[in-house]
């Protein structure tokens, strides 16, 4: 998952909504893990493996710089929005059958019983390869989500 832009669907869309809002519907317990990275941090690996010839021809995973559980990420956004909101946990069984049912009244729904069930998969990934081969070193959560709110803000 891909954040730091002010037009991006995931964070700058959850900055905004629970923003106006006041809360945030979540799928799941919150426990599963999600590493997402900075878009700046994308952008330089791109430029680190061009005319790099340890990284011809190799593949490489790059991520954020650790896994965080959903709920440590919200907590971190919340810190950083310096805003509480509420938290609506919705069991993931219940999710996907709330979602079928949106999915066949609504055409072109904008969320899917697939992508309730992925929310739910652990997404953790091993950057040591990059590490090695390009200096890959992506900034925190923190930090990233810290520079996106105030890019927001301006």
């Amino acid at each position: 998952m891909i954040y730091g832009c002010p037009d991006d669907t995931n964070f700058s869309k959850m900055i905004r909504f629970i923003k106006r809002k006041g809360f945030f519907i979540t799928f799941g317990s919150g426990n599963n893990l999600i590493q997402p990275i900075y878009i700046e941090d994308v952008a330089d690996s791109i430029v680190n493996v061009l005319d790099n010839k340890k990284t011809y021809q190799k593949i490489y995973n790059i991520a954020g710089k650790d896994p965080l559980k959903y709920n440590e990420m919200l907590d971190i956004v919340r810190n950083k929005l310096k805003k509480k909101f509420k938290v609506i946990k919705i069991p993931i069984k219940l999710s996907i059958l709330l979602i079928s049912i949106y999915s066949k009244i609504f055409k072109n729904p904008s969320l899917t019983p697939d992508q309730i069930e992925r929310m739910a998969i652990n997404k953790s990934y091993p950057y040591d390869k990059a590490r090695e081969d390009f200096n890959f070193s992506p900034v925190s959560f923190e930090d990233g989500i810290e520079k996106l709110i105030k890019e927001l803000e301006a």
